[in-house]
């Protein structure tokens, strides 16, 4: 039948600081106001 298939799940980790943004594509923009 189906075999078991283990599948490890990556992470991406940016490091940015307040008013810093992030573009994905030309019509997406993530801005990171702040945080803890």
């Amino acid at each position: 039948m189906f075999g078991h298939r283990k599948e490890k799940l990556s992470m991406l980790r940016l490091t940015v600081s307040p008013e810093e943004y992030l573009m994905i594509g030309d019509n997406i923009k993530i801005v990171f106001l702040g945080g803890f």
